[in-house]
């Protein structure tokens, strides 16, 4: 029954924009089935290879549509992908499934990498806000950050075009996610009860799901990648042993306490000393209230460093030095957390411009 099913599904791929295309990449190029056996181990590699036209495969690419709702936007290409159920062979096909996929000729927005980005859709921009800096390059700490790493298989290849002509091709990216207005609701349309644990669930199916394709996760980030080159490093991972975020417990800050600091930290910085000398005046060094954090896994040293209070951080580590080397659920220290809100400020004084 499975293999039946199975048999009678096809997968349609579509570009919008022919024309778009042809201008983007005038070369000849192996057709999109070509990069697709490429990356299935199954199947040899064959660079001659051209579709068959006695209609067997299962692949097919359709003439593209030329309805592009990012035709202002000359770097970027629409992709669709349609499943279709062709069990009744006297029609066309039931489309059963759907995704889409954007094709970022990035070199061409190189100059202005975030700003390009944010402008067609929200997962675009934060695509370049999460894991590229603002040239369009992977952030340096997923590169070589003890812990922001990750598995340490991604690096110079998502950012340097010449180096994937000769190696990768293209990398694909995706995030993999859940839709929680669906996922999350019982059928009486009644959010359910237990609403955390089954988002993380959720979330681990799409991610296991996402890894059954090839894909890993890009550092610690929540993006995932595959590249086009059989011989890139996440062909050699193993699923089970792709980095995954760790689970890292926290003595959670006190909640009123929680709200008076973060209320201080929107204040001047000698109103936040004020607020940290009530809270802490009688702990000692070793006091664990110094080593509470909020939610994302944040002590008060990083939380001061990242809103940039000067005479706050001074006053904590005139007390408690043990926060320096204090990570965050990101893996962050009090300086990373600093470092990366000095960079996102340089951005958008750049994207200001």
């Amino acid at each position: 029954m499975q293999n039946s099913l199975a048999r009678n599904l096809k997968i349609e791929v579509r570009l919008r924009s022919a024309s778009k295309a042809s201008r983007n990449d005038p070369r000849p190029t192996p057709s999109p089935e070509y990069y697709i056996r490429r990356m299935n181990e199954d199947l040899p590699v064959d660079a001659s290879y051209e579709s068959p036209d006695d209609g067997s495969d299962d692949i097919s690419f359709t003439s593209c549509s030329e309805n592009d709702i990012f035709a202002e936007f000359e770097w970027l290409e629409q992709i669709d992908g349609l499943i279709l159920d062709e069990g009744n062979r006297g029609s066309d096909g039931i489309q059963v499934g759907y995704c889409d996929g954007k094709l970022i000729r990035r070199e061409k927005i190189r100059s202005q990498f975030r700003y390009a980005m944010e402008q067609p859709s929200e997962e675009m921009c934060l695509l370049a806000f999460d894991i590229m800096d603002r040239y369009g390059c992977l952030k340096p700490e997923f590169k070589s950050h003890a812990v922001k790493k990750g598995s340490g298989i991604w690096s110079a290849e998502l950012n340097n075009e010449k180096a994937r002509e000769k190696t990768l091709g293209f990398v694909a990216i995706a995030r993999p996610d859940i839709l929680s207005s669906e996922a999350l609701c019982e059928p009486s349309g009644e959010e359910v009860s237990n609403k955390e644990s089954l988002e993380s669930a959720a979330r681990d199916i799409s991610k296991s799901f996402w890894r059954s394709l090839g894909f890993r996760r890009i550092s610690s980030s929540s993006w995932f990648g595959l590249a086009s080159d059989p011989e890139h490093l996440c062909y050699h991972l193993a699923a089970d042993d792709d980095f995954e975020i760790p689970a890292v417990q926290f003595s959670v800050l006190d909640p009123e306490v929680e709200r008076s600091l973060k209320m201080a930290l929107e204040s001047t910085d000698n109103d936040c000393v004020e607020v940290l000398y009530q809270v802490f005046k009688d702990a000692a060094e070793d006091d664990p209230r110094w080593t509470s954090t909020d939610a994302n896994g944040n002590s008060v040293l990083h939380l001061t460093a990242a809103k940039i209070k000067p005479n706050s951080v001074r006053w904590i580590l005139s007390r408690s030095k043990v926060l320096l080397q204090q990570r965050n659920i990101q893996g962050e220290t009090p300086l990373d957390a600093l470092l990366a809100k000095l960079e996102d400020s340089r951005t958008n004084v750049a994207l200001m411009r």
